[in-house]
Formats: C-alpha cells, sequence, structure tokens
C-alpha cells in the first residue's frame, strides 16, 4: 500500500482516538481504529489507484518511485488517497448497525452533527489534488478514468 493509517493522525482527516498511546502503543481503542484504517486502506486503495492511474499503471504504481512521491507527501501525511479512503470511513462510521436497523450513536455530553460538511471538503480536495496531478501522471503513462467520480466535485445539494 502506498499509504498507512498514520494518515489519518491529523486533521482534516483525522480519526478521533486513532493516535492514542499508552507506554509507546497503541490503546486497545486506537488498535481498532489502526485495523479498522487498514482494511479501509486495502479495499479503497486499489480502487482509488485503477481509477486515476488505469488498470495496468494501478498494477505497479507501488514500486514506481515517481508515482509514489506523487501520490503522496510522507514528510506532512497527506495524500489524495487519504481523502479518498477517509471519505468512504467517514460514510460507513456514521451509524451504528444494531438489530433495530442503522442507528446514529449518541454520547451522553455531546450533540449530533452532521459529518456531511466534512465529507463533501475532504472529497473536493482529494478532486483538486487528482485534477492537479493528472497531467504530471499522464506523462508517466496513466490513463485516468475521467468518467470515475473522483474527478467530479460534491457539494451540500447532491448536484
Amino acid at each position: 500500500m502506498i499509504i498507512d493509517n498514520t494518515y489519518f493522525e491529523k486533521d482534516p482527516i483525522y480519526i478521533s482516538g486513532i493516535a492514542n498511546r499508552k507506554d509507546d502503543k497503541p490503546t486497545a481503542l486506537a488498535q481498532t481504529l489502526i485495523d479498522s484504517a487498514n482494511s479501509y486502506i486495502a479495499i479503497y486503495e486499489p480502487i482509488f489507484l485503477r481509477n486515476l492511474l488505469g488498470e495496468a499503471l494501478a498494477a505497479t504504481a507501488e514500486e514506481n518511485p515517481q508515482i509514489v512521491a506523487l501520490l503522496r507527501n510522507e514528510a506532512v501525511k497527506t495524500s489524495p488517497i487519504a481523502n479518498y479512503v477517509y471519505f468512504y470511513w467517514l460514510r460507513t462510521h456514521t451509524t451504528v448497525g444494531t438489530p433495530a436497523g442503522e442507528k446514529v450513536q449518541r454520547g451522553e455530553y455531546s450533540d449530533e452533527a452532521s459529518p456531511r460538511i466534512r465529507a463533501i471538503e475532504v472529497w473536493n480536495d482529494m478532486v483538486r489534488q487528482c485534477c492537479v496531478l493528472r497531467p504530471k501522471l499522464v506523462e508517466l503513462g496513466a490513463v485516468p478514468d475521467y468518467c470515475s467520480a473522483i474527478f467530479e466535485p460534491a457539494n451540500l445539494f447532491g448536484l
């Protein structure tokens, strides 16, 4: 994988609790969140790469240092891949499945807030990054799927 769970340890794509440590080891909650983030990376990173690079280049992207350097900034832990993965992680973790159906978890001292604004900001940042990277990646042999959603900005109204 090109990214890992450390990309979700700060805003704007912070997964609350993922960086919690005790004695320099992840807490039980943090380990659960790390495992969840890693499973989402394993599912959504390949989809993102196929959409941005095309099938052939996506299959070998991890071995190409030029592509890896374009797709992630290791120093500040940013990547359009991380934004894409976080969008789907946030969408799934907004509700909790129960025997009575999907429910919103409520804390004792908290108010419910919509994740839509954050999700749209993260998605649109990923779209901007993809559009900036596209010419450089095409020079390296990428065949982007221009019909995929990664080139389509989102808004609150679904338009």
